[in-house]
């Protein structure tokens, strides 16, 4: 048997650590800079590896090493250029074009389907929107005209409905619509179109009818594992009542697209939604029943490891491989073998191990929060649980506790346990939140308290929900076990919509720069590989409070606005927002809103505010009651404060407004509750700014207003600032257009398109009328403003469409106009 300190030593030795930091660093490299080809990636392996081999003798053994670590860097730069530059000549993607085209095409299904339910009625939804499911297919064939291509890919597939029971395998048939992937279009707004080619998705098809997918030959058998996917899933809906079972699909399947909106919300504001999500804590409950049940049955030691083995591999599966579910999967697995071959286990090999894992299954997870944090929380953890083994125990305090009575044994015992729990916690929180800030612009100190709450109640639901779906076929002991389960999923959800009830539970925030939290985990990172000392706690304090001074005075520093005045147009699909930001440092908006879900308005915006370090908005024009101009503001109420909405007084006018109210009453209603102003303001009025430079007029409507629908009627401003001028004229039409012409010409630099470009807004008359020299079009796409286009153009104006340039800014200063789009 190896004496302790050999043990010691072996713990210590952790070659896979700097194997896998090379690995990661070379897939970093070629995704940061992409200046290398996949040529010279390999080439500069093939080298490392003949200069090691030539140092391969003990004289040379560490330029060996160093040269086999450059290689293994370079081979992770190879990988990574491979994954993501590399696809067939054929691939769907090639053909998909940037907005959305008719397509017929075969495809296998090749993921099971999740399916959403109704979203909750919302009057700010301008579009009505039902259930829906989303699956991935791979590309078999696409229809060209009368004959058929062969092509290939992987892509999603969305459908407008419930799909029927389908299995992974089973060739489709699908009519619908195909394009690209739509990138960012604003600053700070987070980038589907890269997780989705990192994921080797080029296309994405949409169906808008549940009928336009069928299947396309007969029926499939379905794999081992989604029959016992299936089977798991029957047994739930059996078991678990029907108010606990999207939760229990949730945690017990990592399926969240049964979760309806507000309880997702709820455990994303609260810190916990890494409860919903298949990790470690699932995976090991998984191993610790499945090796408990083979011990049960005396079966030999080794025998059990592999029972629970290939549990875990199986609940992996079944669950589906997801980033989260591969480190735990891995590290759980890395462990048991450590177990059988009796070696002790080195936990920062386990992470090694697993993060390599990872990366070779996709390089591109490495660059998505969730796996960064699951990485980052599991890395503290394991650091306090070291911590904790090599704290030294009072011999004193130990014989003493031989000797209480079992209750004090009990009570001592679980006073120790909680104590634990609550700093494992607190350790996840900190060392976690500044990615979450910086990744979702929230934080969440509810979270230190609820989830050791949580934590018993979660082990117990797991092992029951476990328990479940393993043992469904004996009816009364799943019934029971059913039961015990819905017991805890209820307390759970009972606490975290209390902990969401908090004011101060969570709160939004811009979070930090990526220099910041670079700087931030590679000092941890140093700490911890040259290890921690107690006696300069003071030191590490100090450096930790100078750093995040340094981040908070830069932050504060990047809102000069050094005498510019900024206006940036973004791009909401048919919507509206203009973000002014004043030289003094105002924050003005005018619309706020789109014909998508509020939700994805209010985030558009909130996350270019937060990209320009606004945390505050001053004050917010509303040209309309359209809900397309607003619908984003309930969701800017709960991120930032606001310190007026302007209106016109027609807002809330049943005649203006044809009568239909609900929307604009909901708005109003919201605005009371969080004690908003509320002013009405007409033609000839000025808004109130800190700025004497700064001129913003209105222009319409009269107080009384003008004949026709809330169009008409909209809200125009004309802000200037040191000779130039930006006219916002809503979605003036009609008799509105009419009567603002009719006043005397205005010469502007910056024009937003009356309604968003439509034909009805008199395109050549209102271009004659202010001569812009630029042009902003807000809408979905550029072939729908064709007469807009041509008209500004032929008056001399460049036109910017948001659809295709993503945001346009402007800066104006004394001597300058600039601009730039966010595209280009």
């Amino acid at each position: 048997m190896p004496a302790p300190q050999d043990i010691a030593a072996r713990r210590r030795y952790c070659p896979l650590l700097a194997v896998a930091a090379a690995f990661l660093t070379g897939i970093l490299g070629d995704r940061s800079f992409g200046a290398l080809s996949l040529s010279i990636w390999l080439l500069t392996c093939v080298v490392a590896l003949a200069l090691a081999w030539r140092y391969r003798r003990a004289e040379g053994f560490c330029n060996a090493a160093v040269l086999t670590l450059v290689a293994t860097l370079c081979l992770g730069g190879a990988y990574a250029d491979l994954r993501w530059n590399y696809f067939a000549a054929n691939d769907l993607g090639r053909y998909a074009p940037e907005q959305p085209q008719p397509i017929c095409c075969e495809a296998v299904l090749t993921s099971p389907v999740t399916h959403r339910p109704r979203p909750q009625h919302d009057p700010l939804r301008a579009l009505p929107a039902g259930p829906s499911s989303q699956t991935t297919v791979r590309i078999l064939r696409l229809r060209n005209g009368r004959t058929w291509q062969d092509v290939s890919g992987e892509c999603r597939l969305r459908v407008a409905g419930k799909l029927p029971k389908l299995v992974p395998g089973q060739r489709l048939k699908i009519y619908g619509r195909f394009a690209r992937p739509t990138p960012a279009l604003n600053p700070g707004q987070r980038d589907w179109a890269e997780r989705d080619r990192g994921a080797g998705h080029l296309a994405e098809l949409y169906s808008s009818r549940v009928e336009c997918v069928f299947a396309a030959g007969s029926l499939t058998s379905p794999s081992l594992v989604d029959r016992l996917r299936d089977a798991c899933e029957q047994h739930l809906e059996r078991y678990i009542n029907d108010e606990q079972r999207p939760l229990a699909a949730a945690l017990l399947l990592g399926d969240r697209g049964q979760l309806d909106d507000d309880s997702t919300e709820a455990f994303f504001q609260t810190g916990v939604i890494h409860l919903l999500v298949i990790s470690g804590l699932h995976v090991g409950m998984a191993a610790a029943i499945f090796l408990g049940i083979a011990r049960l049955l005396r079966l030999p030691w080794n025998a059990s490891l592999l029972v629970a083995a290939i549990a875990v591999v199986t609940y992996a599966a079944v669950t589906g491989m997801r980033p989260p579910v591969i480190r735990a999967c891995l590290m759980t697995l890395l462990g048991l073998i450590a177990l059988a071959s009796a070696r002790p286990v080195s936990l920062t090999n386990l992470v090694a191990a697993a993060a390599l894992g990872v990366a070779l299954v996709n390089p591109s997870e490495l660059f998505l929060p969730g796996t960064l944090l699951s990485f980052l929380t599991v890395t503290g953890l394991l650091g306090y649980g070291r911590w904790l083994s090599r704290k030294q125990r009072d011999p004193l305090v130990d014989l003493i506790a031989k000797f209480e009575s079992w209750p004090k044994k009990l009570l001592r015992w679980g006073r120790t346990r909680t104590c634990q729990i609550v700093v494992a916690s607190g350790v996840a929180w900190v060392t976690a939140a500044p990615l979450v800030a910086y990744a979702f612009h929230l934080s969440t100190p509810s979270g230190i308290i609820v989830t050791p709450l949580l934590w018993p109640l979660v082990a117990i639901g797991l092992a029951m929900g476990l328990g479940v779906m393993l043992l469904g076929w004996i009816p009364p002991l799943a019934y029971l076990m059913g039961w015990v389960c819905g017991i805890c999923l209820s307390w759970i959800r009972g606490i975290v919509d209390l902990a969401h009830s908090l004011e101060f539970g969570s709160f939004y925030c811009a979070g930090p720069q990526v220099w910041w939290l670079v700087g931030l985990y590679g000092g941890l990172a140093a700490i911890a590989w040259v290890g921690l000392r107690p006696t300069r706690w003071r030191w590490y304090a100090s450096a930790l409070v100078g750093w995040t001074a340094v981040g908070l005075l830069f932050a504060s520093f990047s809102r000069l606005n050094d005498g510019e005045l900024r206006c940036t147009f973004l791009a909401m699909g048919h919507g509206t927002c203009a973000v002014v930001e004043l030289p003094g440092g105002q924050t003005l908006l005018y619309d706020a809103g789109s014909l998508n879900s509020p939700e994805y308005a209010g985030r558009t915006i909130a996350e270019f505010l937060w990209s320009r370090g606004i945390t505050s908005i001053d004050a917010m024009v509303l040209s309309h009651a359209d809900v397309d101009h607003y619908n984003a503001v309930p969701g800017l109420l709960e991120r930032f404060p606001i310190g007026v909405v302007y209106i016109t007084p027609l807002m809330f006018d049943p005649i203006a407004t044809q009568g239909r109210l609900t929307a604009p009453e909901y708005l109003r209603e919201i605005l009371a509750q969080e004690k908003i102003p509320l002013r009405e303001i007409w033609m000839n009025d000025r808004l109130d700014v800190v700025d004497d430079d700064v001129t913003i007029e209105v222009l319409h409507p009269p107080r009384t207003g003008v004949i026709g629908r809330d169009n008409a009627n909209s809200l125009t401003l004309l802000v200037g600032y040191q000779g130039k001028r930006i006219l916002l004229p809503g979605d003036l039409e009609e008799a509105g257009i009419e009567a603002v012409t009719a006043e005397r010409a205005e010469d502007v630099d910056i024009l937003l398109a009356p309604h968003h470009g439509s034909a009805g807004s008199d395109p050549p008359g209102f271009a004659a009328w202010c001569t812009p020299e630029f042009v902003a079009v807000s809408g979905r796409s550029p072939t729908r403003t064709t007469l807009a286009n041509r008209s500004y153009r032929e008056a001399g104006a460049k036109v910017l469409h948001t659809s295709n340039r993503g945001a346009v800014e402007f800066t104006l200063s004394a001597s300058d106009l600039m601009v730039r789009t966010f595209r280009n």
